[in-house]
């Protein structure tokens, strides 16, 4: 049986193509970190392009083996899914937020969903307080929302950090 996180550590069958998807992925949480900071909206075709993008990402680490691996994975944010409509019935997390999480988790490997966690439920309340301070300093500073794209971007960016660098270390050793 193939796992996804032993796709991921046997390093990329087609680096070129993880790369692109990683690349293109990055461009996309950039846009979204600005989206969210401006105007508190994640724009659903991002997370859209995101959740597509993770198709070439996983067939670019494990070749024709990635789409199993990738079948595998679509369990994680499907289990996501009903805690986190819970948080966004709650009002706790916002629409574009849960889209954004559920995309990402199809790019993280199973064992590292729960870092990508906590470094989301820590960055996101730092976020919060630094916000609430800065609003009782400047009023003009809008603290009443937490843009929590950004704490769950960088979450899911630091859990998949590793990944990027064995990707380009398979992709310079294919060109040495």
């Amino acid at each position: 049986m193939i796992k996804v996180d032993d796709l991921s550590a046997a390093g990329a069958v087609y680096p070129g193509l993880t790369l692109a998807a990683a690349l293109a992925m990055l461009l996309l949480c950039g846009a979204i970190v600005y989206s969210d900071f401006a105007h508190r909206r994640i724009p659903n075709g991002y997370c859209a392009a995101i959740a597509v993008l993770s198709v070439p990402w996983w067939v670019g680490l494990g070749g024709i083996s990635g789409l199993v691996g990738l079948a595998y994975q679509l369990a994680v944010p499907l289990l996501a899914a009903i805690p986190l409509l819970a948080l966004f019935a709650a009002r706790v997390l916002a629409g574009g937020d849960v889209k954004l999480l559920l995309s990402l988790l199809l790019w993280t490997p199973a064992a590292l969903v729960l870092p990508m966690l906590i470094v989301i439920i820590l960055g996101g309340g730092a976020l919060g307080l630094v916000l609430k301070l800065l609003k009782r300093l400047f009023c003009a500073v809008n603290a009443d929302t937490v843009p929590y794209g950004v704490p769950i971007i960088a979450g899911a960016l630091l859990v998949l950090i590793p990944e990027f660098r064995m990707a380009m270390s398979a992709l310079q050793a294919s060109w040495a």
